[in-house]
């Protein structure tokens, strides 16, 4: 009988260690994204003030790493336009780009395995809201969320 409450007092055990270990996984990997964020937001207002698209503060951006997977830093955002078209969109992310690589020059940030730490990983209109997701190349899974958006992007 004592062996059986020993094997019980284990499993108890293991259990709680791994709760309390992913516990902590989560939890760090939340200060992670946050701080990311705050990078992202930071050099996203300075850009788009640069390019004119901003006359006011930026509104919070949306993690969407959520839909994509764990450890993905992008992040969606949202601006009213007016007198913007879908054929403006491609000249428009080349530049916010470019104010983008700027920033993080300024902020002395790189990239994981790249020069670049930001890039526009996707950009849509619809009904006068311009639509950008912007990642922040800090770690391999949002390198393989860009490499994959890339892709549907040819695909389609």
């Amino acid at each position: 009988m004592e062996f059986l409450y020993l094997i019980i007092g284990v499993v108890i055990i293991g259990t709680l260690a791994l709760i309390f270990q992913r516990y902590r996984r989560k939890k760090a990997l939340k200060l992670v994204q946050l701080d990311s964020q705050k990078l992202t937001d930071s050099a996203m207002e300075a850009s788009l003030t640069n390019l004119k698209l901003l006359n006011e503060s930026l509104a919070d951006s949306v993690l969407i790493s959520d839909v994509w997977g764990k450890g993905v830093m992008a992040f969606e955002y949202q601006l009213e336009v007016k007198n913007l078209t879908s054929a403006d969109l491609n000249g428009l992310k080349k530049q916010l780009e470019q104010q983008l690589a700027v920033q993080a020059k300024k902020q002395g940030l790189r990239g994981y395995q790249q020069n670049s730490a930001f890039v526009v990983s996707d950009i849509w209109l619809k009904d006068d809201i311009l639509h950008i997701d912007v990642s922040h190349l800090v770690n391999k899974a949002t390198v393989e969320y860009v490499n994959d958006m890339n892709t549907l992007e040819k695909n389609n």
